[in-house]
């Protein structure tokens, strides 16, 4: 068997074995710890970094990233080493390759990854909304191959999948969540004609829903409030 077949049925099994790490996962923050753990056994890279929206218009948020053996995830204060490019991928809504990001002017966020290939993670549902981006890099320039490029196809088709199903599951509880708490407001509130009682099961139990240690309503037309 020629060598590059046995790297590539090599590269294929670890790739199986990145899918069935992947979907042992549940949780959105847990599937990107292992996708950023994970990936490094399938292709070669010194960063990787995925980047996740709410919405089709909302801004992308960096949810991981891979420098090294490093893996840090989700953090209010963390920017994506590749934003600009993020956003390139976002509007030509493909992949893109680049052989050696120091030529030229395609220089991006960082002038040591020289070897980059990013993709769009696009939605299971028909609509096949674009919900993240996945960007893998190397400082060796002109690192992926051909075979390379298929490869990472097909972890972005296992990665969009695996937190495509996460994603829709977290908004299915959201919303369940909002359901029952407004069901137990109205529950609480049948029966109950003073105002101010009305007000203050109200703010009990928004409190309670959103860890508040306290709440507080106004009633603008009589001015008065509840603590």
């Amino acid at each position: 068997m020629e060598v590059g077949r046995e790297e590539e049925i090599g590269q294929l099994r670890r790739l199986l074995g990145y899918s069935q790490a992947l979907y042992s996962g549940v949780e959105v923050d847990a599937l990107v710890r292992l996708a950023l753990e994970e990936a490094l056994s399938v292709l070669p890279m010194d960063r990787m970094t995925i980047s996740l929206r709410e919405s089709p218009t909302s801004p992308l948020r960096l949810a991981g990233v891979r420098e090294g053996t490093r893996v840090i995830t989700r953090g209010s204060e963390m920017v994506s080493p590749f934003a600009a490019l993020e956003v390139q991928v976002i509007n030509q809504g493909m992949p893109i390759y680049v052989g050696d990001a120091a030529e030229g002017a395609r220089r991006f966020d960082d002038s040591l990854i020289r070897s980059i290939m990013a993709a769009p993670l696009k939605a299971t549902s028909k609509r096949a909304e674009i919900f993240g981006v996945l960007v893998i890099g190397s400082r060796t320039p002109n690192l992926y191959s051909e075979r390379d490029q298929r490869i990472f196809r097909e972890l972005i088709g296992v990665t969009a999948a695996a937190l495509s199903i996460s994603l829709d599951t977290a908004r299915q509880r959201q919303a369940a969540a909002r359901d029952a708490l407004t069901n137990a407001i109205f529950a609480k509130l049948q029966g109950v004609d003073s105002v101010e009682t009305l007000l203050s099961i109200f703010t009990q139990e928004v409190g309670r829903a959103f860890g508040a240690e306290s709440a507080r309503a106004t009633l603008l037309a009589k001015e008065r409030a509840v603590d």
